[in-house]
């Protein structure tokens, strides 16, 4: 991603925002967060594409992943596509999350290494949008509500995922 100088604009007031929270917050969905920061870096730094795109997958079940008797795969496509896009690219997102995961199954339980780079492209861009969305969403419920973040967060995909709000 070669991001242009109105990304960098877009961002500024944001930044500080958010890496003062990397500094300041030390609760369980913020440990989320680290972690996919900590593996979208990995990835992007990282010089094997194939690891990278592990780790861009990694970084977003990070964020989401809380049950295990939730099925990962189908979660990752809804709360992404619910959570970082308009209604008119939501399905788009779906099938292409959904696309993504398939891959990395591919990858991790039969050693299959031939991923279309273009698939790699996506799977970053969705990681970094979804990191970016998620900060939002952790800095509007932190300046708002009781109870436990991580918990009003699984609450809100719940509702975005039911179509309302409907609280506890």
């Amino acid at each position: 991603i070669n991001p242009d100088s109105d990304f960098y604009e877009s961002i500024d007031e944001e930044f500080s925002t958010y890496a003062n929270m990397v500094i300041h917050h030390n609760d369980r969905l913020f440990a989320r967060l680290k972690s996919a920061l900590n593996f979208f870096s990995r990835a992007i730094n990282g010089a094997d594409k194939i690891l990278g795109f592990i780790s861009y997958v990694i970084a977003i079940e990070a964020i989401f992943s809380r049950d295990k008797h939730t099925p990962i795969r189908i979660t990752l496509a809804e709360y992404i596509a619910l959570l970082c896009y308009p209604p008119e690219e939501r399905v788009y997102i779906y099938k292409t999350v959904k696309k993504i995961y398939d891959a990395r199954s591919a990858l991790v339980h039969t050693g299959t290494i031939d991923i279309d780079h273009d698939l790699i492209e996506k799977t970053e861009k969705i990681a970094a949008k979804t990191i970016l969305h998620t900060f939002k969403l952790y800095h509007r419920l932190n300046s708002s509500g009781e109870g436990k973040i991580e918990d009003r967060f699984f609450d809100h995909l719940r509702d975005l995922r039911l179509g309302g709000s409907f609280g506890g």
